[in-house]
């Protein structure tokens, strides 16, 4: 508990936005992990998907600078993609552009975002395809949290702490 009474104050003290505009996700993706916009039309697949509102998706991205993904992924994520690499190599199949895109997905060559956005000014949902809970941590981050929210014994909050905490925005 004294942790997040820490994490609280410090959160208060730097006055860390509580809310980010789609441009500052943007530059923010672009900035810090080269991310490439890309067409929504890459996505199709996501109409399936009964947790992505296809209509409101207002930005794609890829990641597949190799320097920034080795940079952000933990050890067992990296195990994980070697271990999907070796068995890849030794499978013997076509690769059509979708399928190929989940193998690069699966071996920590990609990373795919997709924001969503109820309002168009501000991100309230993302689907990210790919594996590093460091860009996981600060994608939720960008997504923002409701100010109302933000007192010590709120699980949401105290949970947002630990993720700013995790990705250093709080030392």
């Amino acid at each position: 508990m004294q942790q997040i009474q820490l994490w609280d104050r410090l959160f208060k003290e730097k006055k860390i936005p509580k809310s980010y505009t789609l441009g500052e996700v943007d530059n923010f993706l672009k900035s810090k992990y080269k991310a490439i916009s890309v067409d929504k039309g890459q996505f199709d697949d996501l109409q399936l998907d009964p947790a992505v509102n296809f209509n409101k998706i207002v930005a794609c991205y890829k990641i597949n600078d190799p320097e920034i993904l080795q940079s952000i992924f933990t050890e067992s994520e990296l195990q994980m993609h070697q271990d999907s690499n070796q068995k890849n190599v030794s499978s013997n199949f076509e690769l059509n552009s979708n399928f190929k895109m989940w193998v690069d997905v699966q071996g920590g060559r990609l990373i795919n975002v997709v924001i969503e956005s109820d309002n168009g000014t501000t991100m309230s949902a993302f689907t990210m395809q790919g594996l590093s809970e460091k860009l996981l941590y600060e994608l939720v981050i960008m997504k923002g949290i409701d100010p109302e929210i933000c007192h010590i014994g709120n699980e949401t909050y105290e949970t947002y702490l630990t993720f700013l905490h995790r990705v250093g925005y709080l030392s």
